[in-house]
């Protein structure tokens, strides 16, 4: 896992997702094998009870890991206290609509004409109550 190199995480994402622009407040998670990163997720959109989360990762590598996973949704439920994680996915994304699903986001919206290109965009929500990947000893403190 790579916590504290934002920069090679945001580039890496930056690359795969196309250039997007995160803001001035933005935080990144990575996972690398071999020294090869092979998946990012990227956090901006702060708010008291939100965070929205953006997954770049390489076609074909096995990235989707426990280790992975814990870490992408520890950083917004345990270490920021957040009550729920954003997704914004294109709608013609179907790959990413599919593992955000199995991942247990909930279709929220569309938001007609959001995308770069103009192509709508998927807005996927997903609460601490229902995230199953970060932990046990979690889950049974935030059920109490």
């Amino acid at each position: 896992m790579i916590c504290f190199d934002r920069d090679r995480c945001l580039a890496f994402a930056e690359k795969i997702l196309s250039n997007r622009e995160w803001g001035p407040w933005s935080q990144a998670i990575g996972y690398e094998r071999n020294g090869e990163l092979l998946a990012v997720a990227v956090y901006n959109n702060l708010s008291e009870s939100d965070i929205s989360m953006h997954v770049a990762a390489l076609h074909g590598r096995k990235w989707c890991v426990p280790e992975f996973l814990s870490a992408a949704f520890r950083y917004p439920f345990v270490q920021l206290g957040l009550r729920r994680v954003t997704a914004f996915v294109p709608a013609t994304n179907e790959r990413a609509l599919k593992l955000d699903r199995h991942l247990g986001f909930v279709y929220e919206g569309r938001m007609r004409e959001a995308g770069p290109d103009g192509e709508d965009v998927i807005v996927l929500g997903l609460l601490k109550s229902e995230c199953r990947f970060y932990g046990q000893e979690v889950q049974a403190a935030a059920a109490a």
